[in-house]
């Protein structure tokens, strides 16, 4: 990760033309994918408000090997009502391994306009590894209750309703490891659940106070309803989050997360190990905890 070094990103475009379908790309994608494309760039749900500001989604194309990132936005200028524009940034699984703070992603996003001349969508994007941006403050409420219940509920789908959501979702993911990256998949604003054919999204922000949204979401934990517990894993997790960290436990994450198995069940051992290796007298008994602790969680 050196100063200037650049990475290209492919980028593709879908919208309403004689029904909601891709409009231009910058590269082709497995059969399989592109039908995924299709479903997860359309709207969130029925009914749905959207901001001007658009909303965000995130999930893997596995088959072609890179990570789908998308902005939606509501098409006000067609007539047909439940348009959207959504603009999608297709990521090798290999170059999101390596960027530091994935909010710069931010600043590719462009959002399309009712015309028939999409060109400037078929040319690969330039972003810098090296990026300087504004993390949150681990002091919010709603970012320890998430970072509790993703990691301490590792299979539940977690649906939330407080937050700067967009914020939350990128702060998290800029924490994980590249094989948890690369499979976390989320929405900033689901007006339904967006879990489907075996595949369950990891986190979803829900609109506030709708009970009709409410009830199309099942069996998903709202991190609100829970106590967040006093662990050395969560302290270290939520300390790595500050503005003024030295990220020592994701640098560890990273350097050690990389042939594990498994999914978000995997970031609590993980902490519990950076711990135990950090200890600074390197004591037998943290030594021996550490060996016991590889032994009995993680595969061979």
């Amino acid at each position: 990760m050196t100063e200037g070094r650049r990475i290209e990103v492919n980028q593709a475009v879908h919208g309403y033309q004689e029904g909601h379908r891709l409009l231009c790309s910058s590269t082709l994608v497995d059969q399989k994918d592109s039908k995924t494309m299709v479903i997860m760039s359309d709207a969130s749900g029925p009914g749905s408000t959207i901001p001007d500001s658009g909303y965000i989604t995130g999930y893997p194309l596995a088959n072609s090997g890179i990570y789908a990132f998308a902005r939606t936005w509501a098409a006000t200028e067609k007539n047909r009502p439940g348009c959207v524009w959504t603009h999608t940034l297709l990521i090798d699984f290999a170059d999101l391994a390596v960027i530091d703070e994935l909010e710069i992603l931010n600043s590719l996003f462009k959002r399309p306009e009712d015309f028939t001349d999409f060109n400037s969508f078929k040319m690969k994007l330039a972003l810098p590894v090296k990026s300087a941006v504004d993390r949150i403050s681990p002091v919010a409420e709603s970012l320890e209750h998430i970072l509790w219940a993703l990691y301490e509920k590792p299979t539940d789908p977690i649906v939330a309703s407080k937050g700067n959501a967009e914020k939350i979702i990128l702060t998290l993911w800029s924490q994980q490891w590249p094989r948890l990256r690369r499979n976390f998949r989320f929405c900033s604003l689901s007006f339904a659940d967006r879990s489907g054919r075996g595949e369950s999204f990891d986190l979803q922000f829900r609109p506030k106070n709708d009970k009709t949204v409410r009830a199309r979401f099942k069996e998903y934990l709202d991190p609100d309803t829970i106590d967040v517990g006093i662990e050395e894993w969560f302290e270290d997790a939520l300390s790595d989050l500050s503005p003024n960290s030295a990220h020592a436990l994701r640098m560890f994450l990273r350097e050690s997360g990389g042939d594990i198995k498994g999914g978000r069940e995997m970031f609590k051992p993980l902490c519990q190990l950076f711990r135990l290796t950090e200890t600074s007298d390197s004591s037998a008994n943290s030594i021996n905890r550490a060996v016991k602790l590889v032994s009995e969680t993680f595969s061979a």
